[in-house]
């Protein structure tokens, strides 16, 4: 997930911060209360989007348009939630795209052979089988044939969909293949996942794969997609520095921020909160503090730094708002966010800013005691990568 730090947050009084971190954990037992596993979920991840000059507006009853409607150097007027409507949500519509799906994009195409007249439709499938979690006797067919014919021959981005897929929905079944695999795939990448995919199988095996991982990122040092799978899977033990930290570091610039509480287990929701650019935190009618609830898992349920995966934790920048044109989110108002090494340095900041040393001109965005929080700087590593 992402974590986002901006420079300067004036909190003034300390119990004022105390109070809104006793709500913050106050939501996070009524999800307990609830029955609901959430181990770690303030320790998991963070993440705060910055952003300057903007304009809150926003009532509790449109909880969720709060979020989206906070911009840069924007002011909208309420969106009303009624509003929001799709044809493509509807019972008939959503019925015709699973017969789609089910008969034409992964049916007809994992009963033809493959080969390159028919590698492009397979990816397409594999697409369908990751976004909307399929696993059938036809998608066990389509990665019978994928693994049958796996190596260099085949596109390098059939490989990454076809990993992809078959990490999403892990049917254990293909073990010996996927271990086969494993010792002909080249690419770093590819070979990360792979790796992946037999730790979530074989969780015995940790200390054994995580020993291979290690050996293999021998023969490619600086390769950030090695760096960030060896931590990965051997996360530091460092703790968390604490969140009055944060919340106070508001001072230089006095921006306003989101952000964005996450559940190490992405499966869980989360929450985001606004902190205003005076250090105050955006509240209801009645005082109580908005919260609100967010999702942060990527389909596949990959880590971060791989496509399609987690959103990191780190640090974000907002540049505008936008309407969704994508049928499978609908016509719902969200903001622009770009992760660092995405846009220009000067796009990012907001402000003037010496990038001469670029990570410590991201690391100054937040505090002294986060700085070397290692987690805050996924966003980071994650732009560099390119995902």
């Amino acid at each position: 997930m992402l974590e986002y730090r901006h420079t300067g947050i004036r909190f003034g009084i300390q119990t004022y911060r105390n109070t809104v971190i006793q709500e913050i954990r106050s939501w996070h037992r009524g999800i307990q209360n609830a029955g609901l596993p959430t181990s770690e979920c303030l320790n998991a991840c963070i993440t705060v989007f910055q952003f300057s000059n903007c304009i809150f507006e926003g009532h509790m009853r449109f909880i969720w348009i709060v979020f989206l409607l906070v911009c840069v150097n924007c002011c909208f007027a309420q969106y009303d939630p009624a509003t929001i409507r799709s044809d493509f949500a509807t019972t008939k519509q959503r019925d015709g795209l699973k017969k789609m799906l089910y008969q034409r994009t992964i049916g007809n195409t994992f009963t033809q052979d493959l080969d390159s007249n028919t590698e492009y439709q397979y990816q397409s499938a594999f697409w369908a089988v990751s976004q909307f979690m399929v696993y059938n006797d036809t998608v066990k067919q389509g990665f019978s044939k994928l693994l049958a014919a796996y190596g260099d021959a085949l596109a390098i981005e059939t490989r990454r969909s076809f990993l992809e897929a078959i990490y999403t929905v892990h049917p254990p079944f293909f073990l010996g293949e996927m271990k086969r695999i494993s010792n002909i795939e080249t690419q770093p990448k590819l070979w990360a996942m792979i790796q992946l995919w037999l730790l979530k199988a074989e969780p015995a095996r940790a200390a054994q794969i995580r020993n291979t991982i290690h050996q293999y990122a021998l023969s490619y040092p600086g390769n950030p997609i090695m760096a960030a799978l060896e931590e990965y899977v051997e996360p530091s033990q460092a703790n968390r520095p604490p969140l009055q930290e944060l919340f106070s570091y508001q001072q230089t610039h006095g921006m306003k921020v989101i952000y964005s509480f996450q559940n190490a287990n992405r499966d869980l929701p989360g929450i985001a909160v606004i902190q205003q650019a005076d250090g105050s935190f955006a509240r209801d009618e009645k005082g109580k503090l908005i919260m609100i609830p967010q999702l942060a898992r990527a389909a596949s349920n990959l880590p971060y730094f791989l496509t399609n995966g987690n959103t990191p934790q780190g640090i974000y920048t907002i540049s505008g708002t936008g309407v969704s044109n994508n049928n499978f989110i609908g016509p719902t108002p969200n903001l622009q966010l770009a992760l660092p090494n995405e846009t220009y340095w000067s796009q990012f900041f907001h402000s003037p800013t010496d990038t001469s040393d670029i990570l410590d001109a991201y690391k100054s965005l937040l505090p002294a005691s986060w700085e070397n929080y290692r987690p805050m700087q996924e966003s980071f590593r994650a732009g560099k990568i390119g995902r």
